[in-house]
């Protein structure tokens, strides 16, 4: 019998609103997929997508690892 370990994350967009990033860290969720954007042009970025990019990146640790 085959034991996975796995890890819990979350997606996340402008339809999540105003996102609290210190929450989800603290509520044990280990990473987030932050939407860039949709459709194909490039002009289709996720209205939240920069907000909620810094706002992980200051939450970021040994554990959330952030480019």
């Amino acid at each position: 019998m085959k034991v996975y370990d796995y890890k819990k994350g979350i997606d996340i967009s402008s339809h999540n609103g105003v996102v609290d990033m210190s929450k989800i860290k603290e509520s044990g969720i280990e990473f987030v997929i932050i939407r860039l954007g949709y459709g194909k042009n490039e002009n289709q970025i996720d209205k939240k997508f920069r907000e909620n990019y810094k706002n992980a990146k200051k939450c970021r640790d040994s554990n959330w690892s952030i480019p």
